[in-house]
């Protein structure tokens, strides 16, 4: 155990080794003590009212705090608003059943400009108290052509204009010196590409789809926060297929895009809670989420 700076704090980590296979090269990958990754959560979720049960949740799109708050919100079955007391004229802005700031004295002109200056000091305060979970929008390309690739392999021998391969050799052997085949050399010149019959009755290419199938049961099964992207070159029944095959291994697919540019992407259901967890373990950053921890808490991972 060695003591190194985490998050602007010295923490006790543990130190775990990942060596490439020929042994060159060892990578050391820093991890917070566990038992202080727990106290910060429970600190943390142990704390009255919306404070214990929020995480700040940015998509990584360009949103307004209300709009911010509303998608932090979503996954608790809340939302926020903003009420008026009709006697003090004064906006309070409110989640559920709780006051997170008020205008006071200020004068608001309108309820929509309230909204936009109280969602902005609400987010502050809830800041100083919540995790922020970042979303860093990082997608896995999968591409039907690349899928084809895999239930079709191409030998790596046949392709007689390739210098090394045994076509190539044995063509020399014959005479050949180059260029396409016959009295004026009027032949191809690229291999023939094999590959088998695209069967679109049904849910169109079956191999293709059992390829899919793997890849999305993997997928489920791993810790992965990366998002799979499906592109346009699937038809509407191999997309309705992935849609039916992700919902069935319990994974979120959306639609995204129009007419040939439409697209799917699949992600794992995730608790943000798990999320936190997982981020805690590995520096608080991974290859698709980020996480910023209350500075008012960082004094537990001392």
């Amino acid at each position: 155990m060695e003591s190194k700076t985490f998050l602007g704090s010295s923490v006790t980590t543990s130190s775990i080794n990942f060596v490439k296979s020929d042994g060159a090269v060892s990578i050391s990958s820093l991890i917070p003590d566990p038992d202080k990754c727990d106290k910060l959560i429970d600190n943390i979720s142990n704390q009255h009212g919306i404070r214990g049960r929020l995480i700040l949740y940015d998509s990584g799109s360009t949103e307004t705090p209300f709009v911010l708050l509303q998608n932090s919100l979503s996954v608790l079955g809340l939302q926020c608003y903003v009420d008026q007391n009709l006697e003090t004229l004064e906006y309070s802005f409110c989640i559920g059943d709780e006051t997170i700031c008020s205008s006071g004295p200020r004068k608001l002109d309108n309820k929509q400009e309230a909204k936009h200056e109280l969602a902005k000091e609400a987010y502050d305060i809830l800041s100083k108290d919540c995790f922020l979970l970042k979303r860093l929008r990082e997608h896995t390309d999968v591409r039907q052509s690349d899928l084809v690739k895999i239930n079709n392999p191409m030998p790596s021998n046949s392709d007689f204009n390739k210098p090394g391969s045994m076509a190539h050799n044995m063509m020399l052997k014959m005479g050949w010196s180059g260029g396409g085949l016959g009295l004026k050399e009027q032949g191809r010149v690229d291999n023939i590409q094999v590959y088998e019959n695209v069967d679109r009755r049904g849910l169109g290419n079956k191999n293709i789809l059992k390829e899919v199938t793997k890849i999305l049961r993997d997928f489920s099964n791993s810790k992965k926060f990366t998002i799979l992207a499906f592109d346009s070159s699937f038809s509407k029944a191999e997309r309705e297929a992935i849609h039916k095959t992700a919902r069935r291994l319990n994974l979120k697919s959306k639609s995204e895009g129009k007419g040939d540019n439409r697209r799917i992407t699949v992600s794992r259901i995730l608790n943000r809670w798990d999320i936190v967890r997982e981020l805690l373990k590995t520096g608080c950053k991974s290859s698709s989420y980020e996480l910023e921890v209350p500075e008012k808490f960082k004094y537990l991972l001392n």
